[in-house]
């Protein structure tokens, strides 16, 4: 039976560089695009509460369908797409020559609930923001649309989501 050696040292050679380096980045791009699917899908899912609250849970829908696919679609699938082929979190010459980095990441360092919340209120703020600001700006102060206005519920709903997807 023959043995046949893969020459250990040339196998191992880019196990420090897959380990630190991109481990590290991998790592990043992770906790950060966790944060992002929350942040961006509780602001989109809040819009839709608070008109229920306004529409008295109705069921109606100030989103258009449209809009609905997209984001999910687009909006959600393309920025971690380009954040993961284009982000570096630390140049790989630093991750190499300070392996002590590479603790923070295996020690779950920038993903804490503590990011994860302020996140999850940021996101309530942003959702109060965006919807609260262009129904102001529309109703009159008994909550009604201004008659004279063109603007129906899928109009002002078309300028809230844009806001959202701006955002």
């Amino acid at each position: 039976m023959k043995i046949i050696c893969f020459c250990p040292k040339c196998r191992f050679r880019f196990l420090p560089r897959l380990l630190l380096v991109h481990g590290h980045w991998n790592y990043a791009r992770l906790a950060h695009m966790i944060k992002y699917f929350y942040y961006k899908n509780a602001i989109f899912i809040l819009l839709i509460f608070w008109f229920q609250i306004f529409s008295c849970f109705s069921g109606s829908n100030m989103i258009a369908d449209m809009y609905l696919i997209l984001f999910m679609l687009l909006f959600n699938s393309v920025p971690p797409i380009v954040n993961a082929t284009l982000d570096k979190f630390l140049p790989d010459e630093d991750l190499l020559g300070h392996p002590d980095l590479f603790e923070n990441a295996s020690q779950n360092g920038l993903y804490r609930p503590y990011s994860f919340w302020v996140a999850m209120f940021e996101s309530v703020y942003q959702s109060l923001v965006q919807f609260f600001i262009p129904y102001f700006i529309y109703s009159l102060p008994n909550g009604h649309f201004i008659p004279e206005s063109t603007i129906g519920i899928m109009t002002w709903g078309t300028i809230v989501t844009a806001g959202c997807l701006l955002r």
